[in-house]
């Protein structure tokens, strides 16, 4: 294969063969097949996709064990290091309204199609999300 394509990658997190993992800042999206080497039938790799392109450091992705469409990380967005919320389901959402020519508008963030939900204001700022509880109900992070 072609080794200027290969990236450093770090913080995976794989729910239902969904991955998501960090590099160079930013969080990038794939599929795993059922034999986890993220091909498809013909041996080709499935591409990653972008989800951040921001002047602020993502990191420590952590999808949703009961809810896998919801990613939390952190990012130091506002400077400090904090806790976003991140509606996978929006990343289908665009792409439909960019082939239509719709564009983003009105959404809201946190929503299907909308921009990155800050969870914390912490004085200092929060180390990086540790994970999800159980339920799915509850982000655990660490400060």
């Amino acid at each position: 294969g072609d080794g200027s394509r290969l990236g450093y990658l770090q913080h995976p997190t794989i729910v239902n063969g969904t991955l998501v993992c960090s590099s160079e800042g930013d969080l990038y999206l794939t599929r795993l097949d059922d034999d986890g080497r993220g091909k498809d039938n013909d041996g080709r790799r499935h591409p990653a996709m972008k989800l951040t392109t921001t002047v602020g450091n993502a990191m420590h992705p952590k999808l949703n064990p009961r809810h896998p469409h919801l990613l939390a990380y952190s990012a130091t967005y506002s400077g400090t290091r904090e806790v976003y919320l991140l509606d996978l389901r929006a990343i289908a959402l665009s792409h439909s309204r960019d082939r239509d020519g719709g564009g983003g508008g009105g959404a809201t963030p946190g929503s299907p199609g909308g921009p990155a939900l800050r969870l914390t204001y912490a004085p200092g700022g929060i180390r990086s999300v540790e994970g999800w509880s159980d339920d799915g109900t509850s982000i655990l992070y660490s400060a």
